[in-house]
Parts: C-alpha cells; structure tokens; sequence
C-alpha cells in the first residue's frame, strides 16, 4: 500500500490541516482544517463551502453562529492559508 506523503503543513491556533499527494497517481488531499475534523477533500477543495457551513458537521466549531455565509466568512479568515496552496 503506497501511503501519501505531506507536501505542506499549516499550524494555527486553530488547529493543523495538512495537504497530502499521493506518490502513486499525484493526487492531493486536502483535510479540513476545523479540529476534530476528518473530512478529505479529494481532487481539489471542491465542496468545501458547503462542508463548512454546516452547523450539523461542526457544532462545537463557531456554536454561537448559526448562519451559513457568516461561518463560510469566518472559515476563509481563520484558514486562510489553506487556500494558498
């Protein structure tokens, strides 16, 4: 089983996401960066607004905000480098 291996780290205070590629087929995996999530974005950051938006999948991530464009905001402040790479 070939494993993928870390091709950049972000740290925050926030939490730690990583960016993996696959040797194999060169695939990158993007982790959420919300702590205590494990949510792989797989072929891009494609569906990340709405993974993030969801009170449902992070209730202890931002609890006092409720609205969808108001966490999405928020997510792109506070990550904002994982969206760099």
């Amino acid at each position: 089983m070939i494993m993928p291996t870390p091709i950049a780290k972000q740290h925050s205070d926030k939490g730690l996401s990583s960016i993996l590629v696959c040797p194999k087929c060169h695939e990158r995996i993007y982790y959420c960066p919300i702590p205590g999530c494990t949510k792989q974005f797989r072929m891009g950051r494609a569906g990340w607004d709405s993974h993030v938006t969801s009170f449902r999948l992070h209730p202890n991530w931002l609890p006092d905000i409720k609205d969808g464009d108001k966490r999405k905001s928020k997510f792109r402040k506070d990550f904002l480098e994982w969206f760099k790479n």
